[in-house]
C-alpha cells in the first residue's frame, strides 16, 4: 500500500471537501456553565451568547488588555471605560486565551503561582 492511499484524508473519511468559511473562533468555545449549574444559569448563557452580550464583553475585554498591559481583572475592572466587573473580565480573559487573542498569564517569566493573574495582549 502506497503511502498516498494509507493516509487518511478529510475527503476519504466524509466524501468531500470541508465546508468554506470555517466558523470563527468563538464557536468552539466550550459552555461556560457547568453540568450542575441550574438550568436558569444554563439559559443566560445561551441568551448572553445569542444576543451578542458575550461578544461584546470579549471585545470590551480586549481592548482594555491591549491599553493596559499586565493587570488584573480587578485592576481592568477599574478602569473608568470598563462597565464591567473583575468577575467578568476574568472569564472573557480565558476565552479570549482560548480564541489565541490573549497570552496566558501562566506563560510569563515572572509568573508566581498563586498570585493574582496579569493578563498581556497577543503579540502578533
Amino acid at each position: 500500500m502506497s503511502t498516498e492511499q494509507s493516509q487518511l484524508s478529510f475527503e476519504r473519511l466524509f466524501g468531500g471537501v470541508p465546508a468554506q468559511p470555517p466558523l470563527p473562533a468563538e464557536n468552539y468555545l466550550p459552555p461556560r456553565s457547568r453540568t450542575v449549574d441550574p438550568v436558569s444559569s444554563k439559559r443566560a448563557e445561551a441568551e448572553a451568547k445569542r444576543t451578542g452580550v458575550m461578544r461584546g464583553q470579549r471585545v470590551i475585554v480586549q481592548g482594555l488588555i491591549e491599553r493596559y498591559p499586565g493587570r488584573t481583572s480587578k485592576q481592568l475592572a477599574d478602569a473608568p471605560e470598563s462597565g464591567l466587573d473583575r468577575y467578568q473580565i476574568a472569564r472573557r480573559c480565558r476565552e479570549l486565551v482560548s480564541m489565541g487573542l490573549v497570552r496566558r498569564p501562566e506563560d510569563e517569566a515572572d509568573y508566581v503561582k498563586g498570585q493574582e493573574l496579569r493578563w498581556w495582549p497577543k503579540e502578533v
